[in-house]
């Protein structure tokens, strides 16, 4: 039996002159559970039909050593990453707000009735997604169901799930402003889940469509952050007292750090992560890690106090851009009226708001319009009071962009986000060359619906939609 070794990649061929790949960038491929087609996107390989059959080379080869003829072109090579809920990646100053690192443009001809491609969904629940290479040629789509620990990747035949090698992925019951994940830099096959039963570790084989998961046994009552060389996390212990769970990125040791708090609140928003210290929010305070002048990480918590209810529902908290700071929108049930209040400080300043807004985070909306001013200043929502719509950012994008969800509404903020009733709604990329309607469909709670971008194309999920749409970017 004949082997080639290349860079990243070995191969064997059998007697009867069939080609396998045996691994690929470190990770066992032979054996695989694919078809020609998948295995040769996955490898970057030439896939022929020849002796009556679809026959595999490697992407080196340039002539078939069956028929000495020159074999097709392949794509070249691409990396990409898209973590849930917002595209999160480190390029960005700030993870946790409603922005991503990538630029969207829409070509001229998008129709909003005519998507350019359609994914069938993955079976039925809710789901999130990921995009990475995971070891392989091309940038993959999965599709993760946290509330049941089940994964889909996505194939030329649909969705296929994978399958565990040893322990099973615990489920999870934090909801969508709860829920994200982490993807290490390093091993970029390997991703950290919270789940209920602890920090979930999956190095993902895409080639034996399998996993691999090692368990940091505790409650996650947040999701992970990279911190240095750490993974942390909002967790539980066995007594049921909180603290951050610390877990060391080389060797997977861990540590637990107690917080002082009253009480916890439950479970955390994603988190806010800075270079040196993360945020997590929740209904009873601000949870915080940072690290010392010895590089060691330190937690504290800090309860809302005085500051009002906060309200998440409208958006992510407010990047001040200009000063460094952020802020979450709070109500006063006292007095009646919305705040913006200062993070990360034990007395923080206030502003009072005549109305709240929905925030991505350099960027509010009042009601259609969209202002970068702090979204407590007042100066220009006059000109937007007569507005009969209401725009909801769900995106902000690194050429300036905003997707946002418009709806005609002419009652109050509050009374949008409590309706059951669906909306007429239409998905617009605002930008600095001019708005454009590029999706309209009747949805209850439009807001929900979650961007991704995959292979060029912009994608829009929503769980009351039967498919995937996506555009083409240009």
């Amino acid at each position: 039996m004949d082997s080639w070794t290349f860079d990243d990649q070995s191969w064997q061929r059998s007697t009867d002159n069939h080609f396998e790949v045996v691994t690929f960038r470190g990770l066992e491929a032979i054996g695989h559970a694919h078809d020609t087609q998948d295995l040769a996107a996955l490898v970057g390989a030439h896939e022929c039909p020849e002796d009556g059959q679809d026959v595999l080379y490697p992407g080196l080869f340039r002539h078939s050593p069956l028929t000495g003829k020159p074999l097709p072109a392949i794509a070249s090579p691409a990396k990409q990453t898209w973590l849930p809920p917002f595209g999160n990646s480190h390029s960005i100053n700030c993870l946790g707000l409603r922005q991503s690192a990538l630029s969207l443009h829409l070509h001229d001809a998008v129709r909003p009735d005519t998507p350019d491609r359609r994914l069938p969904l993955p079976p039925p629940g809710e789901y999130r997604f990921i995009v990475g290479n995971l070891k392989a040629f091309q940038p993959q789509l999965l599709a993760v169901n946290p509330k049941k620990g089940r994964l889909y990747l996505y194939l030329h035949r649909g969705w296929v799930e994978l399958e565990k090698q040893g322990k099973r992925l615990p489920e999870s019951s934090l909801n969508r402003l709860q829920w994200s994940v982490c993807l290490d830099g390093a091993e970029e096959n390997r991703l950290y889940f919270p789940t209920d039963d602890g920090l979930a570790i999956l190095d993902i084989n895409v080639f034996k469509l399998g996993y691999e998961l090692q368990l940091i046994t505790a409650r996650c009552i947040g999701s992970p952050a990279l911190l240095e060389g750490w993974i942390m996390l909002p967790a539980l212990d066995k007594a049921g007292k909180a603290g951050i769970l610390k877990v060391s990125r080389k060797n997977l040791s861990e540590d637990w750090l107690p917080f002082d708090a009253a009480e916890t609140g439950g479970a955390f928003n994603i988190p806010l992560a800075e270079r040196d210290q993360t945020l997590w929010l929740n209904g009873q305070g601000q949870l915080k890690i940072k690290l010392n002048l010895d590089s060691q990480p330190t937690p504290s918590h800090l309860p809302w106090n005085q500051c009002g209810t906060p309200r998440f529902e409208f958006g992510s908290v407010y990047s001040y851009v200009r000063y460094g700071t952020f802020w979450q929108l709070c109500y006063d049930s006292a007095g009646g009226y919305y705040q913006y209040v200062k993070l990360d400080q034990e007395n923080p300043e206030k502003y009072v708001c005549r109305s709240p807004r929905f925030t991505s985070g350099t960027i509010s909306f009042p009601q259609a319009s969209q202002f970068k001013d702090p979204p407590w200043s007042d100066g220009d929502v006059a000109a937007d009071a007569t507005s009969n719509a209401v725009s909801i950012p769900l995106l902000e994008t690194a050429n300036d962009a905003v997707l946002c969800a418009r709806i005609e509404w002419v009652k109050g903020l509050e009374e949008l986000l409590d309706s059951p009733r669906p909306q007429l709604t239409h998905y617009d990329l605002i930008g600095r060359n001019g708005d454009r309607c590029f999706f309209t469909h009747k949805l209850p709670s439009p807001w929900l619906a979650l961007p991704f971008v995959h292979r060029d194309y912009l994608y829009l999920y929503h769980p009351e939609i039967d498919h995937i749409p996506g555009w083409k970017l240009a």
